[in-house]
């Protein structure tokens, strides 16, 4: 028997495709200086120093076009994972579920899934620029733990990165990288006993 008794889910790479984070890697090997700044801004946001407007800023001085068009880019270049969304609801019947983002505020949370949606699909939610930690800092898979009621090694991380799916195994968690819906779901069966 398992002792998990939480899922906690990365958004960005998991449940939301970021269109931001896929420019800069793209851009690594032709602009590696526009690369590194966007991921610059990008951490410097999810740790909330700067506002996601100074980020649409940096990122559209990266590739040559307005903040606005950043702005547009980044939402219409999201797609939800529907699928792997639409498993939620299964998994919280028997577990806690929690959203542990790196991003500047719950409020740009809400901008991709309706304002009050994230309280009905979670049991908590923790934007890394509300409490000044980032992912893979073992504090903020401590703290997202914390508000579930539970200890690290009561919960399993998803996220897509190799860095953050070691940060919180580096801080008691189980962790499964995700790759595509199909490998995390029997990953996640498997782990659980189920």
């Amino acid at each position: 028997m398992s002792e998990i008794k939480a899922v906690i889910f990365d958004c960005f790479g998991v449940l939301v495709g970021d269109v931001l984070r896929m420019k800069a890697v793209e851009l690594e090997h032709t602009h590696p200086e526009a690369a590194k700044q966007i991921h610059a801004a990008l951490r410097a946001g999810d740790r909330g120093i700067i506002s996601s407007d100074e980020v649409a800023s940096i990122v559209g001085d990266a590739i040559g076009v307005s903040a606005e068009e950043v702005r547009i880019m980044a939402r219409e270049g999201e797609v939800k994972n529907t699928s792997l969304i639409a498993e939620l609801p299964a998994i919280r019947k028997d577990y806690k579920l929690g959203m542990l983002s790196n991003i500047s505020g719950r409020a740009a949370l809400d901008e991709h899934f309706g304002p009050g949606r994230l309280d009905v699909m979670f049991d908590t939610v923790v934007a890394s620029g509300e409490v000044g930690l980032i992912k893979p800092e073992p504090e903020i898979f401590w703290i997202a733990a914390e508000r579930l009621g539970l200890t690290p090694k009561q919960c399993v991380m998803i996220d897509d990165l190799d860095v953050n799916v070691d940060g919180a195994r580096l801080a008691g968690m189980k962790a499964i990288k995700f790759e595509t819906n199909k490998q995390v779901l029997a990953d996640l069966h498997e782990l659980l006993g189920k």
